[in-house]
């Protein structure tokens, strides 16, 4: 997402450890259990208004000497309250700007909206977001046309056999990208750089990185099937009319060479003529193509702007939906894992949950639908890091098995080791135990490195007995390291820690 126009902002090494330790790598999330919901609704009067004042100040300090969008009724003034039952705050930009509640800026408005809001409410369970209003009315008093679905539930197979054979279709739209600019008339990006770091460009490589990682799995190890329609070109070939390669090219023009004789698919705003029309349309297009192909699932990738100092990852769904609210909520539980046990992104910031959120790319979609805000460019720390292919890497994977866990049913649980002897034995063969909880990626290997810096593997396919793990190690001398390594494709990409040591003392005697 962006800031509004004209808006101006601030700007391996690991040592070695002698104590055996036991690590555990594998393709799995914790997330921060969040079932406060009724935390709002359980304040007192004074409680709520005491937090209504303080995040109604955070909210006109930041919108205080800003226009935001074309139109707007200077200055703007929010008024704010907490609504218990929907543990929503209600922020009322007045009856006078309910004219542009449908426009893209007002998206993004919304988005800063939340972050002020968020320095107050952040840390409340519960807490779901903000919901803008216009002199008490919402969006759809304007505009009754953008109602979304309240539900979208796309029923399970009803058996192994049915999930084995069927095939899902997931539509991944990286944001924004070039577009024909009718005021200029060239072909523009829709986004600054920041940091070195253009959002129409970085989203390309999130989305190439996820689609490699969905397609693996399209012909890898699960049964579950995907077919992944991209809503943006990865192509270098180039688009002739703008000259330049598919890849910078928006959504619009690519489901325009796909469907050409489907133009409300691509041209769903013929008689806007403003001279931004076909950025507005592409926005638009995204789920029309997800409606179109069926798909089981969308997935919008794009990154943040605010101040300098906000970071992290956010995970958008539709109010009302509550299939794409745990869509939303297991990408961000595994997105969050991945990256809080990477060494590299310690402090890399991601929410435990989904937050609601009123975007053109979700409100039509009639499927399960989240959106991704996977950093912010505009803070250095994040906009280096989405630049790096390993974080792109561990980022995605937490993507991929969100999904792969929302289909299944699974909710988000921590893939841990509960318990695990510690060994002090001869012999060239240990057998080896360790309970577990958690959804794993099987098969998980054990690596088993000595002093030496030799290492050994062992691998289990599957539980020995529900939540055991059990392998046959080949034990080296003396005290060893032992670490546990979930692999997709040969990468591991989480690290969880548990104290274990292993001495063993193999043919070569201690």
């Amino acid at each position: 997402m962006n800031i509004s126009e004209g808006r101006q902002f601030r700007s391996k090494a690991a040592g070695k450890c002698l104590a055996a330790a036991f690590f555990v790598t594998a393709n799995f999330a914790i997330a921060q259990t969040v079932d406060g919901e009724s935390a709002i609704s359980s304040m007192s009067p004074l409680e709520r208004s005491e937090i209504e004042v303080r995040a109604n100040d955070k909210i006109n300090a930041m919108l205080r000497g800003r226009t935001f969008f074309p139109g707007q009724a200077s200055p703007l003034i929010a008024r704010s309250r907490l609504d218990p039952k929907t543990n929503e705050l209600l922020v009322d930009l007045g009856e006078e700007n309910g004219l542009h509640a449908e426009s893209l800026e007002m998206e993004d408005l919304q988005k800063h909206i939340t972050e002020a809001a968020s320095h107050v409410l952040g840390s409340i369970d519960g807490w779901e977001g903000v919901d803008l209003r216009f002199g008490g009315k919402d969006m759809y008093f304007w505009f009754p046309q953008q109602r979304p679905a309240e539900d979208l539930v796309r029923p399970a197979a009803a058996t192994d056999d049915a999930k084995a054979s069927s095939t899902d279709t997931i539509v991944l739209s990286a944001g924004h990208g070039v577009y024909y600019h009718e005021g200029y008339k060239k072909w523009i990006p829709q986004r600054e750089v920041f940091f070195s770091a253009r959002e129409d460009d970085v989203t390309q490589d999130f989305v190439a990185q996820l689609n490699q990682q969905m397609i693996r799995e399209l012909w890898g190890r699960k049964r579950q099937k995907l077919e992944v329609v991209l809503a943006r070109s990865l192509s270098s070939d180039i688009h002739e009319e703008s000259g330049r390669p598919w890849r910078d090219i928006a959504g619009r023009y690519r489901i325009k060479a796909l469907y050409p004789d489907i133009p409300e698919l691509w041209h769903s705003r013929p008689d806007n003529q403003g001279v931004d029309n076909e950025r507005i349309e592409d926005m638009y297009s995204r789920p029309a193509l997800a409606n179109h192909v069926n798909a089981a699932a969308s997935i919008h990738i794009h990154t943040n702007a605010w101040e300098p100092e906000t970071r992290g990852a956010r995970f958008y769904y539709q109010k009302g939906q509550p299939e794409s609210k745990r869509l939303a909520s297991s990408l961000a539980c595994h997105v969050r894992e991945v990256l809080k046990s990477r060494p590299e992104f310690p402090d890399y910031v991601v929410d435990a949950v989904g937050r609601t959120g009123n975007y053109a790319e979700l409100r039509s979609a009639k499927m399960p639908s989240s959106l991704i805000e996977i950093g912010f460019h505009t803070n250095e720390k994040d906009a280096a890091a989405m630049q790096r292919p390993d974080f792109r890497k561990f980022a995605m994977a937490g993507v991929r098995k969100g999904y792969e866990l929302f289909r299944a049913g699974v909710a988000c649980d921590p893939f841990k080791v509960t318990s695990i002897t510690n060994i002090s034995t001869f012999g060239s063969t240990i057998s080896l135990q360790a309970t577990y909880s958690g959804t794993p990626t099987f098969p998980v290997y054990l690596e088993l490195g000595d002093e030496f810096g030799n290492v050994t593997y062992a691998q289990a396919s599957s539980p020995a007995a529900p939540n055991l793990l059990e392998f046959d190690i080949q034990c080296r001398r003396r005290r060893a390291q032992v670490k546990f390594v979930g692999y997709f494709d040969d990468d591991d990409y989480v690290l969880t820690k548990k104290p274990f040591t292993a001495d063993c003392w193999g043919w070569m005697g201690g």
